[in-house]
């Protein structure tokens, strides 16, 4: 089964979404929704593209999460988890 936070879409409208948000406040989420607009607008001609093609599109989000991540501290889900699992099993806390 796949997991539905590794889905391209699935970011996609958790980034749009977030974009959506700090558009008001920030000119660069202004533009990123733009690009991410552009991306919704081409999910019909994606269905028709080889595997690798379709994942191009969503190659964009990369420096839209970047920029969430570091201008409006967006965490990625899951991220302390995964770090304290990982510390865990270092320090042998289990």
């Amino acid at each position: 089964m796949m997991d539905p936070s590794n889905n391209p879409l699935t970011t996609m409208f958790r980034v749009a979404r977030r974009i959506n948000e700090f558009s008001g406040k920030c000119i660069y989420c202004q533009e990123y929704k733009k690009i991410g607009e552009n991306i919704a607008l081409n999910l019909d001609t994606l269905k028709n593209l080889p595997a690798p093609k379709r994942k191009r599109p969503f190659k964009k989000l990369n420096p839209i999460i970047n920029h969430l991540q570091k201008e409006h501290k967006i965490v990625v889900p899951n991220r302390y988890a995964h770090a304290g699992i990982i510390i865990g099993l270092l320090t042998g806390e289990v």
